[in-house]
């Protein structure tokens, strides 16, 4: 918010204790309305923007027991999905392909992948080894890059544009082709 970005801190569906039970009991809004009440949101907050980020919690399938999993809201828009995976290499191309192969068994195909958190003592290996295997097992995917543990210094995020902090870990002219969008 102090860089003018508007944003919503939550959502309208949050589980709280005893809801998946209510849902379930049939006491609770059906998956269709719970849905369009996420759509609503998030077409507020699309007006005059040419991106909206919708950060979902935790992986893709979360959700799921009342119909309205991450994929299921991702499906309601024309969109694209950045998947954060996990940083590391076997579990973690093992993660990113449990949770892209549910997308798209739901339909989604236009899905790009970050791994995040990466010590930076093995990003090059990273690196390396995910960009040969990922390619080979999720051929529709695009690898967008990866991203280092290293801590930002400042609480200024626009310190953090200044310094093309973004950049160095991602491929930013790859991901303005990806999108369809200049962000630079």
């Amino acid at each position: 918010e102090q860089q003018g970005i508007p944003y919503q801190d939550i959502g309208p569906l949050v589980f709280k204790k005893g809801f998946t039970r209510r849902f379930i009991d049939g006491k609770a809004p059906t998956s269709s309305e719970l849905l369009a009440e996420i759509s609503v949101t998030i077409d507020q907050l699309a007006q005059n923007k040419a991106l909206v980020i919708i950060d979902g919690v935790g992986h893709p399938a979360v959700g799921s027991v009342v119909g309205v999993s991450n994929a299921e809201v991702a499906s309601a828009f024309a969109c694209k999905i950045f998947f954060v995976a996990n940083p590391g290499i076997g579990a973690a191309i093992d993660n990113a392909v449990l949770g892209i192969s549910f997308l798209q068994a739901k339909g989604l195909n236009n899905i790009g992948v970050i791994f995040n958190k990466i010590p930076s003592a093995s990003l090059e290996a990273t690196r390396h080894y995910v960009s040969k295997r990922l390619p080979e097992l999720l051929p529709d995917v695009k690898l967008l890059g990866f991203i280092g543990e290293e801590p930002i210094i400042t609480n200024d995020f626009s310190k953090v544009l200044d310094q093309n902090w973004f950049s160095t870990w991602i491929d930013i002219k790859s991901m303005e082709k990806w999108l369809g969008l200049k962000l630079t």
